[in-house]
């Protein structure tokens, strides 16, 4: 199973960072294009924001999956290794329930912007295609979360390069 988990983080991370070079390349055109020919992109900033959007909830899942969050490792350094791997353990929990709530809100969140057909103001991309690709990103993260709080925790994180 762990090797499924990994293996789906890494297509979300390298989906993640093709969809940013795509953005930075976009964004380099934009601005030469306006500086140089007072041309410009309309509702390029829009789509930026939405791209962006996506691209961060792409890179969680592989994220929680090397245990790659904030921690506060001055409170971590001296506790015995148990209970540090309990901690740990606690902290993948808490994580999946915030994961799983992100993941509930953003799917209520994509239905309403579907049934209203809301979309950007100056592109008119439709909002609810950039809830369709946060959601798998959340749920992948609070499996993978959840997973890590009940079986992965058996010593360290994954190693880490």
């Amino acid at each position: 199973m762990a090797k499924v988990f990994e293996l789906i983080a890494k297509i979300f991370a390298l989906i993640g960072g093709l969809t940013l070079f795509c953005v930075a390349v976009f964004i380099c055109v934009s601005v030469v294009l306006r500086n140089v020919f007072a041309v410009s992109f309309v509702g390029d900033f829009e789509l930026t924001a939405y791209a962006m959007g996506t691209v961060v909830s792409l890179f969680l899942p592989y994220c929680q999956w090397r245990c790659g969050h904030l921690t506060i490792d001055f409170f971590m350094a001296g506790a015995r290794p148990s209970t540090q791997h309990a901690l740990n353990r606690f902290g993948s929990l808490l994580m999946g329930l915030i994961m799983a709530l992100l993941l509930w809100r953003t799917a209520i969140g994509g239905l309403s912007a579907y049934k209203s057909q809301s979309s950007s103001m100056m592109f008119g991309f439709p909002d609810w295609i950039v809830y369709s690709f946060i959601v798998p990103s959340l749920s992948v993260t609070a499996i993978i979360a959840f997973w890590q709080s009940v079986v992965a925790m058996q010593g360290a994180c994954y190693e880490r390069p």
